[in-house]
């Protein structure tokens, strides 16, 4: 995300270690979902010395990126990242382009913070469902194999599109473990608004909590189970049926398409290679009871047995 956001490798798959920008998210997380529904109470804390150092630490970091990127930014070619297309637009006045320097730089953060923490959660909770229902990893490896019969050396990404069943995987670990399980604040029009018999006043914020929807017997069969053939052959729909991973409407997630790509090229190629199963005595308990809902997700360790299939 740090290439496709920022335009800038953060080195962590070399390095083998956090990136300290990250490890800062991971730290703040907790101050930034439980103040998100008072953000001035959050520029209040961030300007106090050593209230928040390490948000602040990552809230500068943001910043420098931004300044790095408006110096190197070249007006008459075409952007390569995320931050470079934001740049340019407010160098033509494009409409859509930020309002301010603040609001850039708030782009920069929801950059890392959306693009990167949201699909790491939920490539750690989807691992977690295959170690946890073995059924479904032989079932998905059995396709891969179809299509890909030479192993990872016949793999692309317009095949592994064609497997159906990977997307009702995805949706399904989704749909269990959403990585903002609160739901987004949307602001109620000053008139109020009226839901069938409900009657919610103007200006108030308000949210759907997704984990609470996608988990209510109402809406699904066995609620509880991860079950990824509910979604087989058009059962249902991810665009139609009670799942909001990435909202709806207009204000739906920006980079809903980006995820899925991340999700199928990650998970496909980690299924066609290894055999998953947890480390000698685990059982995934700790990993599934203990995570926290801080805006997004925050994960413990999920420590897992990663088997070569050519052995």
């Amino acid at each position: 995300m740090g290439e496709v956001g920022l335009g800038k490798d953060l080195e962590t798959l070399k390095s083998g270690k956090t990136h300290p920008t990250i490890k800062g998210i991971h730290d703040s997380m907790s101050i930034i979902g439980l103040l998100t529904p008072v953000p001035w109470l959050l520029t209040m804390l961030a300007a106090i010395p050593g209230a928040a150092s390490k948000l602040t630490a990552f809230m500068n970091y943001c910043a420098g990126q931004v300044k790095d990127k408006q110096m190197e930014v070249d007006k008459d070619a075409d952007p390569q990242d995320i931050l470079s297309y934001l740049i340019k637009a407010r160098f033509e006045n494009d409409k859509s382009a930020p309002p301010g320097e603040g609001a850039l730089h708030e782009d920069a953060r929801l950059l890392i913070i959306a693009g990167s923490d949201t699909t790491a959660n939920a490539l750690s909770n989807t691992l977690n469902f295959f170690a946890r229902n073995p059924r479904v990893l032989k079932k998905l490896q059995a396709l891969l194999d179809e299509y890909f019969p030479n192993g990872d050396s016949d793999w692309s990404y317009e095949k592994v599109k064609q497997i159906s069943y990977l997307d009702d995987i995805i949706n399904e670990s989704l749909r269990l473990r959403p990585p903002v399980p609160s739901g987004l604040g949307r602001l109620t029009p000053p008139e109020g608004l009226q839901i069938d018999e409900v009657y919610i006043p103007g200006d108030s914020i308000v949210s759907i909590p997704a984990q609470t929807l996608h988990r209510d017997s109402r809406n699904y069969d066995n609620p509880l189970d991860f079950v990824p053939e509910r979604w087989s052959d058009g059962k249902l729909n991810p665009e139609t049926a009670p799942f909001i991973t990435f909202s709806r409407g207009a204000m739906n997630c920006a980079g809903k398409q980006l995820a899925k790509l991340e999700l199928r090229m990650f998970l496909s190629r980690v299924a066609l290679n290894f055999d998953i199963s947890y480390a000698p005595g685990e059982t995934g308990e700790n990993f599934e009871k203990n995570q926290q809902d801080t805006f997004t997700l925050t994960l413990p360790p999920l420590p897992l047995m990663f088997k070569s299939r050519k052995a």
